[in-house]
């Protein structure tokens, strides 16, 4: 009689245990399905450059934006914050809008400009180039510590791509 309820507890143990490896596995998969209706933006920053012209500086970034999430998105917002150094030696920065129509002042430049908004469907992206304009007496002789164009899409995150150098582009 021992055996045999020794050996009744022992299978029972082993169902158990299978039990709980299958709730455990259909737990995770559920979690990770739940974090793919998350929306998320991926930013592949490909090239960026500025042009100076008679008083203003053209910043342009041309971007790859997917969307690896299971339901869609937009981007609803796109600004540059330059970030720079005070004589105090104090951080200060200012934020400056996404103008499409600035491409206007750029004959050679055969770019893709980014509408905003913009959607991006589930599973896709969208590949454009972004442009910003600052007047160069606000630029004057203050050193820049970086620049970070932020993209704040449809459920209000924000994302963020930071550049520490940028080439010029001479007039042509």
């Amino acid at each position: 009689m021992d055996i045999i309820t020794l050996t009744m507890a022992f299978v029972a143990l082993c169902i158990s245990g299978a039990s709980f490896w299958n709730a455990k596995k259909s737990y995770n998969l559920s979690m990770e399905q739940a974090a793919q209706k998350k929306p998320k933006l991926s930013l592949y920053l490909s090239d960026n450059f500025y042009q100076d012209l008679e008083t203003e500086r053209l910043f342009i970034y041309s971007f790859t934006i997917s969307n690896p999430a299971d339901i869609d998105n937009s981007i609803a917002n796109c600004e540059l914050k330059i970030t720079f150094k005070r004589s105090d030696g104090s951080l200060g920065n200012f934020l400056v809008q996404h103008e499409k129509n600035l491409f206007n002042k750029i004959p050679f430049a055969d770019m893709n400009a980014m509408d905003v908004p913009v959607a991006i469907d589930a599973h896709s992206s969208y590949a454009a180039a972004t442009i910003f304009s600052v007047d160069l007496s606000v630029l004057g002789n203050i050193p820049i510590e970086k620049y970070e164009i932020i993209f704040l899409d449809s459920h209000g995150l924000k994302s963020t791509e930071t550049v520490f150098i940028m080439k010029e582009i001479a007039h042509e």
